[in-house]
């Protein structure tokens, strides 16, 4: 039997069949702020963002914006975006865009905060959007979830109590959660580390390590105002070993202070990659295949040696 013939017809599907091959997928969360911007300046930025393949969008108004950020995300890209446009919120409603020839939808939801003790119909606060994917390319599913919570003082026990609601959600999961958003944290750049920024719901979200923080290099306020703050974040939960990333907060010339064009928030770009990066090489692969049949070859060598004998 000719050899290469034998190492590729054999030997190599023998590898392949095991291999899962890390895949990359880019995130972008963005508060978009519902009449106080132009769509028009918002959706030429979100086609001035390449290579995107899920958007969690806060503060959309109506479907009219949505329609124009979807179109905009398809706009120089070879996938056809799905859009999920939130029902709750009223002028300030979550949207999910994603690329239905990267992701399989398998499932949407909206969670409710109506049955926590301080909900009122009357605040119209957007409840947590979600949708289930497959990544097509490994087939690893996934959530992800986009949300706005309550804004309120420093310490506001209803944002505490959202964060809350999500952690405990998360930790009853099995899939990763990719959770993205505008959360009101109001995370200190000049305190860092200091228990104050965890005591404004950021400690809640990633109480028992349940949420990580993809945190952004470097650290840039996402919001325009006085205060050098961070209120939009990237969280994964139920990542070990499945889903890593990285994270930039996109800043643009003039982008700060805000106008009546543009929001007051800028986007947090994320690159997470599916693969926990200790996939062995295709070369180490067949190198460590080799060794195996060697091993298997010496010890029918030795069987037909003692047979004989």
């Amino acid at each position: 039997m000719n050899a290469r013939r034998f190492l590729t017809g054999c030997l190599l599907p023998a590898v392949l069949c095991c291999a899962t091959p890390a895949a990359d997928m880019t995130v972008i969360s963005w508060n978009v702020e519902s009449g106080g911007a132009d769509p028009g300046t918002i959706a030429q930025r979100i086609r001035d963002l390449d290579g995107v393949d899920l958007w969690g969008l806060s503060e959309v108004q109506n479907s009219n914006w949505a329609q124009q950020f979807e179109r905009a995300a398809e706009d120089d890209e070879p996938g056809d975006f799905y859009a999920f446009l939130g029902t709750t919120g009223d002028a300030d409603r979550l949207l999910i865009l994603y690329d239905s020839q990267q992701f399989t939808e398998l499932e949407r939801f909206e969670m409710t905060w109506a049955d926590r003790p301080w909900y009122r119909p009357t605040m119209r606060l957007p409840e947590p959007l979600v949708v289930k994917l497959r990544h097509n390319a490994t087939g690893q599913e996934f959530f992800f979830m986009v949300n706005h919570l309550y804004q309120g003082r420093d310490a506001d026990p209803r944002r505490l109590d959202q964060a809350t609601m999500l952690n405990e959600w998360a930790a009853a999961q099995t899939l990763p959660v990719i959770a993205v958003g505008d959360y009101n944290f109001d995370y200190d750049l000049d305190l860092g580390q200091d228990d104050e920024n965890y005591e404004k719901g950021f400690g809640n979200m990633t109480r028992n390590a349940v949420f990580a923080w993809v945190f952004p290099e470097p650290l840039i306020a996402t919001h325009c105002s006085p205060h050098s703050r961070i209120l939009d974040f990237v969280f994964l939960a139920n990542a070990t070993g499945v889903m890593t990333g990285t994270s930039e907060v996109l800043q643009v010339p003039g982008d700060c202070p805000d106008d009546d064009r543009t929001p007051d928030h800028r986007p947090v770009r994320a690159l997470l990659t599916i693969g926990n990066g200790d996939e062995p090489s295709l070369k180490q692969q067949i190198l460590d295949r080799i060794a195996q049949m060697e091993r298997e070859l010496a010890e029918l060598k030795a069987l037909l040696e003692q047979m004989s004998g």
